[in-house]
């Protein structure tokens, strides 16, 4: 296996993913890895998930999955929920599938975020929730996604932007 090394600023490519994703311990690790990197959403948000916040999307066809937005804000307006499809084409969303159909009645993840980041890190690679949704917001900016994408995406201000994405170039007007 390669050595990947890290650094606060990195992202993690889908090559390195696949390899992370390989060394944890159980499905439900594997499928919210899986949703954060393919969502973005902070780890708070993924463990407040429920089913009421899971829908079928027909177009493009996958899962609808209604994120509400749990950052506190000093000021300014509550920000709405942000739904986000994840389609059926992704390689990752058999994981994601398999999970469901084993997955508790009541919350989708339940455990702790002390639980995810220790068995993260369990598996060597130093990866983290919040690289996962830095790397998500990344690599689409590299790809050229539209910056209202990432807003919506992002669910934050268009100034923090610049700090997830790790891009310069990124420009908010």
């Amino acid at each position: 296996m390669p050595r990947y090394n890290f650094t606060r600023d990195d992202i993690v490519y889908p090559d390195e993913f696949d390899a992370f994703i390989a060394k944890l311990p159980n499905l439900l690790l594997k499928a919210l890895a899986c949703l954060l990197y393919l969502t973005g959403c902070r780890i708070s948000e993924a463990l407040a998930l429920t089913w009421q916040n899971i829908g079928v999307s027909e177009d493009p066809p996958g899962l609808l999955l209604s994120i509400p937005t749990l950052k506190k804000r000093a000021k300014g307006p509550v920000r709405p929920r942000r739904e986000i499809v994840i389609p059926s084409s992704s390689k990752y969303f058999p994981v994601l599938i398999d999970y469901l159909k084993i997955a508790p009645k009541s919350g989708l993840f339940p455990v702790s975020r002390d639980y995810v980041r220790l068995a993260f890190r369990a598996t060597g690679f130093p990866i983290t929730p919040h690289i996962l949704r830095h790397s998500r917001l990344t690599l689409m900016a590299r790809q050229g996604a539209d910056i209202a994408s990432l807003l919506a995406l992002h669910g934050g201000e268009g100034r923090a932007l610049m700090k997830y994405t790790h891009e310069k170039r990124v420009i908010i007007n």
